[in-house]
C-alpha cells in the first residue's frame, strides 16, 4: 500500500489529492486499454481478470480456523497489495455479507481493495454496455475518492486509508503473535 501511495503522491507531500488520484486512474485505464481505442471492452476486461489480477476470478474462501493463501496482485491500483496467508481463528469482520460471522468469503478483488468492489473495472461500466471509456473510469475514480475521503478534506493520507482485508489479517496475526510472545 505504501508503494502505491508513494507512486500516486506525485508531489511528495504525503497526501493524495483528487487530481493525483484521477491521474493514477487514467494511467491504469491506459494500461488496461491494450488496443488503444479509448475503451476497455470485454476482451480487455477478460485480459485484466486473467492476466493482471487472476485472483479476481474466484471467491476467496477460508474456512473458520483454517489457513489459506492468495496470489499477489501485479498492479498497485488502489489496494493491490500482495497476498499473504489469511491466518487462523474466527474473523473479526464478516466479509461474506451473509452476517453469520462464519467463513470469510471475499469475491474478486475485495481482499486487496480499499473499498469492497469485487470487479472494480467492470463496476465503472455504469450504463451496462460492456464497455468502459475514460470518462466512465474517471467518474468511478471520483466516486471512490469521495468514499475514501469520508471527512471531506480533499486529500487522502496513507494513515487515513482503510486497511484491506489482507492487511487487516496480517495485522491481526502480528498482534496475536505479539500477545503470544508475552
Amino acid at each position: 500500500m505504501a508503494r502505491w501511495f508513494a507512486q500516486v503522491d506525485s508531489n511528495g507531500d504525503g497526501k493524495i489529492d483528487r487530481t493525483e488520484f484521477r491521474a493514477d486512474a487514467a494511467s491504469f485505464f491506459r494500461a488496461l486499454d491494450t488496443n488503444r481505442d479509448g475503451v476497455i471492452d470485454g476482451f480487455e476486461i477478460q485480459n485484466y481478470e486473467h492476466n493482471v489480477v487472476p485472483e479476481i476470478l474466484g471467491a476467496y474462501r477460508v474456512a473458520e480456523g483454517a489457513e489459506g493463501t492468495v496470489a499477489g496482485t501485479r498492479h498497485g491500483y488502489p489496494g493491490g497489495g500482495g497476498g499473504r496467508p489469511r491466518g487462523k481463528g474466527k474473523p473479526k469482520k464478516d466479509y461474506s455479507g451473509d452476517g453469520d460471522g462464519g467463513d470469510v468469503v471475499m469475491g474478486g478483488a475485495v481482499p486487496y481493495e480499499l473499498l469492497p468492489e469485487p470487479e472494480p473495472v467492470s463496476a465503472a461500466d455504469t450504463n451496462l454496455n460492456g464497455r468502459v471509456d475514460l470518462a466512465d473510469f474517471l467518474a468511478a475514480a471520483d466516486r471512490r475518492f469521495n468514499r475514501l475521503d469520508s471527512k471531506g478534506q480533499g486529500y487522502l493520507t496513507l494513515d487515513g486509508l482503510p486497511k484491506t482485508p489482507v492487511q487487516q489479517a496480517a495485522d491481526d496475526r502480528a498482534a496475536a503473535a505479539a500477545k503470544g510472545a508475552r
